[in-house]
């Protein structure tokens, strides 16, 4: 058995105040439905861990709200009116439950704004700005922000504020998927540099200074080694620094023009190209799909992707495919036309075009451009690993030879 902690809340002969402790069950799925079974909604069940008090003292002297904190406020703000709660007392549940103190603090100020008549999406504008408490705490973007204004028009804004769940956890899992697949290659590139680098600083120099002292010319391999072990000296670090300088000046130098033939250069790379295509692809179906299920149109949906996608190529692509469908144009041809997203997702949402099912066609894109992206970086990763490892044995192997080489060949001269 092990111990969860939980929170939940009670929506019906209650406050709506939230309800927390600890139950010992055989899993999470166990804990949640003994919760449900006493009238009970579960917001949060997980284990117990050792490190839950440092976490928590951690995330009080937080300054920034984080990714997690707004995936946070959609998730439990869309769980609690998809129950029935009222807003104000969905608000007044989250900033008792708040994970930092700037979300508890955020969800005060949009309370007290509700209870002076202004609406969500006004109070979450004014968060973002610093007017509703002097300092910024954007929880929502400005898509968004538009989402819900639009769903509180039409009365729907449980169901956009659920869609905007999704959405954000469509968007961590294509980054956590990138993040996973490119974590065992980065290490191994790194531990290959290090150990080159070790070899040249630490290994070479004393082998050099005991071939040099026996006299006689070094055989060519082994001059080659002894050059490049100067160089490779200075060379890490002063490439470590540069690539630092380039990260903190990336505004100074990243012109438009600069980072647009970048990007397109990027999606014209084999396999790495065609993931990041996907990738960019995925984000593009599901902010369309969100905003046609949340109330809006297609134009509107097209207008929030220029703005989401990170790529300037796809943005300009999207744009182009917008002008199209303003003009009179199907939305799947437009996408196809115009390259927005690859053949098989462009021929998927032109079959929900023409069969009426827009909204469901364009989540069907969006899962399958991740599997394609897990697919491919997959392969990828195939790709990259054996010739990483290739490389630094490589490099280990040439050291070794040209320093073994070098000795025989001045045991060779101290022995004549």
């Amino acid at each position: 058995m092990t111990t969860f902690a939980f929170t939940a809340v009670a929506t019906r002969g209650g406050t709506g105040a939230p309800i927390t402790g600890q139950r010992e069950a055989a899993n999470e799925n166990a804990v949640r439905e003994q919760l449900r079974e006493q009238g009970l909604v579960p917001l949060s069940v997980r284990p117990v861990h050792a490190f839950d008090a440092l976490r928590g003292q951690l995330a009080a002297g937080r300054s920034v709200l984080r990714a997690s904190d707004r995936l946070w406020f959609f998730q439990t703000l869309g769980m609690l009116l998809g129950s029935a709660v009222p807003i104000e007392s969905a608000l007044q549940t989250m900033e008792e439950l708040g994970p930092s103190t700037l979300v508890k603090r955020a969800c005060k100020v949009l309370r007290d704004r509700l209870r002076g008549g202004e609406t969500l999406a006004k109070g979450l504008e004014a968060l973002a700005s610093g007017e509703a408490d002097g300092a910024r705490m954007e929880l929502a973007s400005a898509q968004q922000v538009a989402l819900i204004r639009s769903g509180e028009h039409a009365g729907r804004l449980a169901h956009v504020v659920q869609l905007i769940d999704t959405s954000m956890r469509n968007a961590a899992r294509i980054k956590r998927t990138l993040a996973s697949r490119l974590i065992y290659p980065a290490l191994l590139l790194i531990a290959a540099i290090g150990a080159v680098w070790m070899l040249g600083v630490f290994v070479i120099p004393r082998f050099a200074a005991t071939l040099e002292s026996l006299g006689g010319e070094l055989p060519l391999p082994t001059r080659i080694t002894l050059a490049a072990s100067h160089v490779l000296v200075w060379l890490v670090p002063g490439s470590a620094v540069v690539a630092l300088l380039a990260v903190g000046l990336r505004k100074q130098w990243m012109t438009p023009g600069l980072r647009k033939r970048i990007a397109r250069l990027a999606l014209r790379l084999p396999i790495a190209g065609t993931l990041l295509w996907h990738a960019r692809s995925a984000a593009i179906t599901d902010i369309i799909a969100t905003t046609i299920e949340g109330g809006g149109d297609a134009l509107s949906g097209l207008e929030h992707a220029t703005h989401v996608v990170q790529s300037p190529v796809l943005a300009e692509r999207v744009a182009a495919a917008r002008s199209a469908v303003r003009e009179g144009a199907d939305l799947g041809q437009a996408l196809r036309e115009h390259e927005v997203l690859p053949p098989m997702l462009g021929a998927v949402v032109a079959a929900g075009m023409k069969s009426g099912d827009l909204a469901p066609a364009l989540r069907r894109a969006t899962e399958m451009a991740l599997e394609t992206q897990e697919a491919l970086g997959s392969r990828l990763l195939a790709v990259m690993e054996p010739m990483i490892i290739l490389c630094m044995a490589g490099a280990v192997g040439w050291v070794v030879y040209s320093l073994v080489s070098g000795m025989l060949a001045m045991s060779t001269i101290a022995g004549g």
